[in-house]
């Protein structure tokens, strides 16, 4: 495949940690076996039997987005907590009166895994519609051991059937089930005991994700938790600190977390430690917005002490109903004081960074993966002002097509 025609070719370099871009004019690209293998301004034609000939036709051209938090797999809604919210309850209101997550758990344990593959794959598609090509998938709403590793089994088998690539989390530390509520630390001892060695065993996830907070996982189950999956080789993930300041970014900083999310009620102290071990910060703006909190993550004192910053969608039923990781960056930009040039970052490169893929992923270079965004604009910045999908023209995901916009 050869892409001609392209009036701005914008990305960034894997080992820049800075916000420099790189912008390549009047350029085209080569890709081979779903490689980049070629960036040049000119380019012999069909050089390749029947090799395919895309025209950009004069727009600008930008890595494939990194979706590195979700929550795709799940059985029925949460409309009723959103209309709860309008009405002045609080998240741990909710959770503490039984709905929030235990609902989900409630309507996902009762779906058929034809339905849940059904809604999984449809949802896959609308991240491919907003330029996602790498798109984590967390499990965490089954909360048992029958239903947590058939959740990683649904997400496999998504996996197997999208045209994008997919990253499976587990995250059976996702809240305590009703059946353990009064006895939380028997539910630790099933985590470490059994659901990590299976899911280890059966080769269903490399991370694992707990939600560290208030009404949820506490420090020192966290630390049980964290201790028992590095042992097992797993690649380590927290939800820290979205609620209150727990100290969950200082754990995920003493294990060498390989990201840290929310992060909302992370202060100076956390965020230093966390560019000392190395992780990223996965920020989820659109969560604090559609949950009605006026603090956002401190993105800016982040930037500026060197840490490695993120953004994700956080979809999910309750918290962060949306696909449009763009518009989740424009947060980024409007209610964290990053720069454009940082929110791209932080939705290519950096979400990559958040999976362990930066070598593969995230920015527009020879020898990765060929996933691109071909827009409907030559200037890429409009892509913030504007957040609207159909700026986006055509999304390439490992040198095929997978998305046009008719």
């Amino acid at each position: 495949m050869i892409i001609t025609n392209i009036k701005k070719l914008i990305t960034h370099k894997t080992v820049n940690i800075s916000s420099k871009i790189c912008t390549y004019k009047d350029i085209c690209i080569g890709i081979n076996r779903g490689k980049i293998v070629k960036l040049n301004t000119d380019f012999k034609l069909n050089r390749i039997k029947n090799e395919e000939v895309i025209d950009a036709k004069g727009k600008a051209v930008i890595p494939g987005l990194v979706e590195c938090h979700t929550h795709t797999v799940f059985g029925g809604d949460r409309i009723d907590d959103f209309e709860r919210r309008s009405r002045g309850l609080t998240y741990m209101d909710i959770l503490k009166a039984g709905g929030g997550i235990n609902h989900t758990v409630k309507c996902t344990r009762e779906s058929r895994d034809s339905e849940l593959i059904k809604t999984g794959l449809e949802r896959v598609r609308k991240f491919t519609a907003n330029g996602i090509t790498t798109l984590e998938i967390k499990s965490g709403y089954g909360l048992s051991v029958k239903d947590e590793l058939r959740l990683l089994k649904i997400i496999g088998r998504i996996k197997d059937e999208s045209d994008i690539d997919i990253i499976p989390t587990f995250l059976g530390a996702h809240t305590f089930p009703p059946e353990y509520r009064e006895n939380r630390d028997k539910y630790v001892d099933i985590i470490t005991d059994t659901m990590l060695p299976l899911v280890r065993k059966n080769n269903l996830s490399e991370f694992c994700d707990i939600f560290c907070e208030e009404g949820a996982f506490n420090l020192a189950q966290t630390e049980r938790i964290l201790k028992a999956a590095k042992k097992l080789g797993f690649r380590l993930k927290i939800h820290a600190d979205q609620l209150t300041n727990s100290g969950a970014s200082l754990l995920a900083a003493k294990y060498r977390c390989i990201s840290a999310d929310h992060l909302d009620k992370t202060d100076r102290k956390s965020i230093l430690a966390l560019r000392k071990a190395g992780t990223t910060a996965v920020l989820l703006p659109y969560a604090t917005l559609f949950t009605g909190h006026r603090e956002y993550a401190l993105a800016r004192e982040m930037l500026d002490n060197g840490l490695r910053v993120a953004i994700s969608t956080d979809f999910n039923p309750g918290s962060s109903y949306t696909f449009n990781l763009f518009f989740c960056a424009t947060l980024g930009i409007t209610q964290m004081r990053m720069t454009v040039e940082e929110a791209l970052m932080a939705i290519t490169i950096n979400a990559a960074y958040a999976l362990g893929l930066e070598r593969k992923k995230g920015t527009i270079e020879t020898g990765k993966d060929a996933d691109l965004i071909i827009l409907n604009t030559d200037d890429y910045r409009e892509i913030f002002y504007n957040p609207d999908p159909a700026l986006i023209n055509t999304v390439i995901s490992k040198g095929k097509v997978v998305f046009r916009n008719r």
